[in-house]
């Protein structure tokens, strides 16, 4: 079976195709650090809610999700969060 942030990935992917830029896509849910925001973000949403992480770590998701989102971007290459989309 398929997990459920696969599932929501292939699902923004899809929207993303079929509408391209003339609709933003906003991701709700199932982000609790910076990579998934990542992930999210490649797959074409326009934003990413960060309500689930924040709930479950608090003040600190923001900063160790910032830090993870950095590294992640400098890891490929990425100067900006404009480039993270497809």
């Amino acid at each position: 079976m398929q997990s459920l942030a696969a599932r929501s990935n292939q699902l923004i992917r899809a929207i993303h195709d079929r509408a391209g830029e003339r609709l933003p896509i906003i991701n709700v849910g199932g982000v609790f650090n910076g990579n998934d925001a990542f992930e999210k973000l490649q797959c074409g949403a326009s934003l990413v809610q960060a309500y689930t992480g924040f709930i479950h770590r608090r003040p600190a998701f923001i900063g160790q999700s910032l830090i993870e989102l950095s590294q992640r971007m400098a890891a490929e290459g990425l100067q900006s969060i404009h480039e993270i989309r497809i």
